[in-house]
């Protein structure tokens, strides 16, 4: 079992991002598993949903690039991936009506849903909208395949998803070139500038000024549930749970936001919730108990990882939560394992 990472804070990224990593892994005759653990992720299920430290898929990525040979690793494992990877962001972006809609969905959401390493900074000059990727990834020696996954993602996407598509007007790497370009020519299509100070994409005005409709995607997980008449499979308290297991460590939680994402008034979640036998508390108090005996029965993250992903203020009230659930303290169950 993998030995409890003792650093606080760090920032973590949902499984779904190594959608296809192994599939890809393995045809390119490398061990999956042997890197995982190399990156410190040995016994951790990536098909599962849970969140990890951002900086073991970053090393698993340049682990794989650089075993395999694979400079455009990153790129590669882009084509494995669609929209649905994101969770309940791809749900609002299936909701815009505009590429502006889009990028505000995403650079409020992304950091706090999906990968809490990432943020995008926009400006405006003259016709052109500036698009700069900022990663703050600890315990990293590169950071250049975790990039090239989320731009080919996002290339992808706005060329795929978006009706009509979108194609930026360069992109910029601060890594070199690599010998073999072809990948990044096919995905991005695009004028594309290596050795630059900063890692980014320059994008048409006019293209945020016009209407877009995007291309409905299969949401794994989310949409099953989500998208479904109340009165089919789900229950408005199974839908509400999974929805609050993708978020529970946003500082979105709250009861408005959940009522906004299940496009409902405050009142009526609380109504309908209660013919249910449930609330929104009782259904926090529920997940927050299960989702914290499995990490800790993990022993991957300490007792300062699991409070922050949880969403508690700090880690005494965790613990105080704990010792409530299951009448001992987090640290001594731990022990006992």
């Amino acid at each position: 079992m993998q030995t409890p990472i003792n650093t606080t804070k760090l920032p973590l990224v949902r499984c779904a991002s190594f959608r296809g990593y192994r599939e890809l892994v393995g045809r390119l005759g490398g061990d999956a598993d042997l890197f995982l653990t190399q990156a410190g992720l040995e016994g951790v299920n990536i098909d599962d949903e849970k969140l990890i430290p951002t900086h073991c898929l970053c090393n698993a990525l340049e682990i794989a690039s650089e075993q395999l040979g694979a400079a455009d690793f990153g790129l590669q494992l882009s084509l494995h991936q669609d929209l649905d990877i994101l969770g309940p962001i791809a749900l609002l972006i299936q909701n815009a009506n505009t590429l502006n809609d889009v990028l505000d969905i995403v650079t409020r959401h992304m950091h706090t849903i999906h990968n809490q390493s990432e943020q995008i900074l926009v400006s405006v000059e003259k016709n052109q909208v500036y698009l700069q990727h900022v990663k703050m990834i600890p315990n990293v020696t590169s950071d250049v395949q975790i990039t090239l996954l989320g731009f080919g993602f996002a290339a992808r996407m706005a060329q795929q998803r978006l009706e009509p598509g979108v194609i930026a007007d360069a992109i910029y790497f601060t890594h070199p070139e690599p010998e073999d370009s072809r990948l990044y020519r096919e995905i991005f299509n695009t004028n594309i500038y290596f050795n630059q100070t900063f890692s980014g994409s320059a994008i048409d005005l006019s293209a945020f000024q016009k209407g877009h409709t995007i291309k409905q995607v299969n949401v794994e997980n989310v949409e099953s549930f989500l998208l479904k008449n109340n009165n089919q499979a789900a229950t408005l308290s199974q839908q509400l749970r999974i929805l609050l297991s993708q978020t529970l460590s946003s500082s979105e939680q709250g009861l408005p936001y959940y009522a906004n994402q299940l496009q409902m008034s405050e009142r009526t979640l609380q109504r309908r919730l209660s013919l249910e036998g449930q609330s929104f508390t009782r259904l926090v108090d529920q997940l927050r108990k299960d989702t914290a005996k499995r990490y800790v029965d993990d022993q991957f993250y300490n007792m300062a990882q699991i409070s922050d992903m949880l969403g508690f203020s700090d880690p005494a009230v965790f613990t105080r939560a704990f010792t409530r659930w299951y009448g001992i303290s987090p640290k001594r169950y731990a022990k006992s394992l």
